[in-house]
């Protein structure tokens, strides 16, 4: 029996078998094989053209893979997927610049790129544990995005 107690233990939450993806001629990827367990963290790095946003593609459903297979929580995710089913088994993405709508509040901001909960009370409540997660707690969800200060790169 698995230990499932610590990162890094139990079913992979997210695996790429073998993972290949080719558009006419070019190959994207190739062969990409790796697990994420419950707790890790994992970057991709590479060159530019090296096939880290293809293999996020084909993470989220917005890319089919060519070739392999893309397994969730120990279920093989059919070739042909849509990035909603599998937002549903739990994969999403935070992207490095994120795109925001400065006229909305944050808390639609935060939903843009998923399928809300119908209930607003539902959104509020997650939106706000999202933001208090990370130190948010003074901000207003239905505030404009446009009116926050923006923290300079560094």
């Amino acid at each position: 029996m698995a230990d499932v107690d610590g990162p890094g233990s139990g079913v992979p939450r997210l695996e790429f078998r073998a993972v290949g993806r080719h558009v006419g001629a070019v190959t994207a990827l190739s062969g990409v094989s790796f697990a994420v367990r419950p707790g890790e963290v994992v970057g991709l790095l590479g060159h530019n053209g090296a096939g880290k946003s293809t293999l996020v593609g084909v993470a989220t459903g917005a890319i089919s893979p060519s070739a392999g297979t893309v397994v969730v929580d120990g279920r093989p995710l059919p070739t042909r997927v849509d990035a909603r089913s599998v937002a549903e088994a739990g994969v999403s993405i935070i992207r490095q610049e994120p795109m925001l709508v400065g006229t909305l509040g944050v808390r639609d901001n935060l939903w843009l790129e998923q399928d809300p909960p119908r209930s607003t009370d539902e959104r509020d409540r997650r939106a706000r544990e999202a933001l208090d997660s990370v130190g948010g707690e003074a901000i207003e969800l239905a505030r404009p995005v446009s009116t926050l200060a923006q923290v300079p790169k560094g």
